[in-house]
C-alpha cells in the first residue's frame, strides 16, 4: 500500500489541522463563556458551572474507551464528518436553551460526538501519509488545540460584552463547513493514485510480522509500564484544562481583571503554548525516553506552580501571568508526547488510533474530575489550595513517572516505545 504525493499529503495535514482546530472551537465553547451564560442563567457557583464541561469531558472520555476497540472498524471519512455535524447543532443548541441542566445534556451529546476526532484523524494521517510528513503531522497536530485555543478566546474576547450567544454561532457555521471539508478530503485521498513510501515504513496490518509484532507488545511488563503514561495523562490533562478552564474566572475573581482581558490572557498563553509543541519534538530527539521527559517536565512544572503561588498571593499580575505562560508551554509540550509522540511510536506493532484513543480516554478522565473538583475547591477554599494541589500533583506525578522511565529502559520494546 502507497502514500499520497507530497501536495496532496501537505493538503491532508492542512485539513486534519484545521478539522481538529474548528474542533476545539466546539468543545471549548462553553469554557471561554462560562462566566457569562452563568450570569445569563443566574448561576454564580463555580462548581456548577464548571459541571457542564465535565458532562462533556465525562462522555468524551467514555466515547474514547469504546473507540480504543472501535478505532480500526469504522469508517474515519464519516465518523469525523457526522460528529462535526453534533458539535455544530449541540453549540447552536446551546444558543436557545435557558437552564442548565438542558446544558448539561447537549454539552455531554457535544463530548460524546467530540471522541471521534483525535483516533480518526491519527488513523487517516497514518494510512495516507510518508513517515517523513508524520513527522510533520506531531507538529502540526500540537498546533491544531493550540489554534483551536487561541480562536476560541479570541472570538470570546471581541463578542462577550456584545452576547455572548454569537461566539456559538460562529462555532455552529464554522462545523459545518468543516464538515464537508473533511468529508470531500478524505474521499479525494481514497481515490487519488498512491506512491511508494521513500522511508518503507509501511506494514500492512494483515502481515505477519506485523501480527507478531503485536503480539510481543502485549506482555504484563509493557502494561505495567503503560499504567505510567496513563497516570501522566490523567494528571497533566486534569492540570492543563483545570487551569485554563478556569484562567479567565481566576483573573478576574482574584485579579480584577475585565473578562474580555482575561480571555485575551488565555489567547496569549495557547500562543505561547505552542513552543511547548516544539520543544517536545525537539528534546525527544536528543533524550530518548518518553517518560523521563515527561516526568522530568512535570517536576519544572511544579517548581513553576510553586513561585506562582507567591505571585497569586501578592497579587503580582504580570508576574504571575508569567509564570503559567511557561506553565502552558511545559503542560502542551507533555501533551504532545502524550497524544502524539507515543501512539506514532507504537505504528509498527498497533493500530494507531486505538492507542491514540486509549491515551486520550485517560486524558479526559483527568479533565473530567478536575473541572468539576478545582471549581468545588474555590467554592469551598478559594484559588490558593486550587494551586497549592495542582503544584503538589505534578510533583507526585513527575517523580513517579521517572521511576516508570528508569523502569521502561529495561525491557526493548518499553524502551523503544515509552
Amino acid at each position: 500500500m502507497g502514500v499520497l504525493k507530497r501536495k496532496q499529503g501537505i493538503f491532508l495535514i492542512v485539513v486534519t489541522c484545521l478539522m481538529y482546530a474548528v474542533a476545539y472551537l466546539g468543545r471549548l465553547s462553553y469554557a471561554a463563556n462560562k462566566i457569562a451564560i452563568g450570569e445569563s442563567l443566574g448561576v454564580m457557583e463555580t462548581a456548577l458551572r464548571g459541571l457542564v464541561e465535565s458532562f462533556l469531558f465525562f462522555a468524551y472520555g467514555l466515547g474514547q474507551v469504546l473507540n480504543v476497540f472501535l478505532a480500526r472498524w469504522y469508517h474515519p471519512k464519516f465518523a469525523v464528518t457526522i460528529g462535526m455535524l453534533v458539535t455544530g447543532a449541540c453549540n447552536f443548541l446551546m444558543t436557545v436553551v435557558t437552564d442548565l441542566s438542558a446544558m448539561n445534556v447537549i454539552w455531554m451529546i457535544n463530548g460524546a460526538a467530540q471522541s471521534v476526532f483525535w483516533c480518526n484523524l491519527l488513523n487517516v494521517q497514518s494510512k495516507f501519509l510518508s513517515k517523513k510528513q508524520i513527522g510533520a503531522c506531531i507538529i502540526t497536530n500540537g498546533f491544531s488545540y493550540c489554534f483551536g485555543t487561541c480562536a476560541i478566546y479570541g472570538l470570546s474576547a471581541i463578542f462577550i460584552a456584545i452576547n455572548w450567544r454569537i461566539t456559538f454561532y460562529i462555532v455552529s457555521a464554522l462545523s459545518l463547513a468543516i464538515a464537508a471539508l473533511w468529508f470531500f478530503t478524505v474521499h479525494s485521498a481514497e481515490r487519488a493514485e498512491k506512491v511508494p513510501d521513500p522511508d518503507e515504513i509501511r506494514v500492512l496490518e494483515t502481515d505477519e510480522p506485523a501480527q507478531e509484532n503485536k503480539t510481543k507488545l502485549i506482555t504484563p511488563y509493557f502494561a505495567l509500564i503503560l499504567c505510567f503514561a496513563l497516570l501522566v495523562a490523567v494528571v497533566n490533562s486534569g492540570v492543563r484544562d483545570g487551569s485554563i478552564t478556569y484562567m479567565p474566572t481566576l483573573m478576574n475573581e482574584s485579579f480584577g481583571m475585565d473578562m474580555s482581558l482575561a480571555n485575551v490572557v488565555v489567547v496569549g498563553l495557547a500562543i505561547i503554548s505552542m513552543f511547548g509543541v516544539f520543544a517536545a519534538k525537539a528534546v525527544t530527539k536528543k533524550i530518548r525516553g518518553y517518560l523521563i521527559v515527561q516526568g522530568v517536565t512535570l517536576v519544572l512544572i511544579s517548581a513553576v506552580l510553586f513561585a506562582s503561588l507567591f505571585a497569586y498571593r501578592s497579587r503580582a499580575t504580570v508576574a504571575f501571568v508569567l509564570l503559567f505562560a511557561v506553565v502552558t508551554c511545559l503542560i502542551y509540550g507533555v501533551s504532545n508526547i502524550v497524544t502524539s509522540l507515543i501512539p506514532f511510536g507504537m505504528k509498527k506493532y498497533a493500530n494507531v488510533g486505538g492507542i491514540s484513543a486509549l491515551l486520550d480516554a485517560f486524558c479526559y478522565v483527568g479533565s473530567t474530575v478536575a473541572t468539576y473538583a478545582f471549581g468545588a475547591l474555590r467554592d469551598a477554599h478559594g484559588w490558593q489550595a486550587v494551586l497549592i494541589l495542582i503544584t503538589a500533583l505534578s510533583l507526585a506525578c513527575g517523580v513517579i513517572t521517572i521511576v516508570g522511565g528508569l523502569l521502561a529502559r529495561k525491557n526493548p520494546i518499553t524502551k523503544e516505545v515509552f
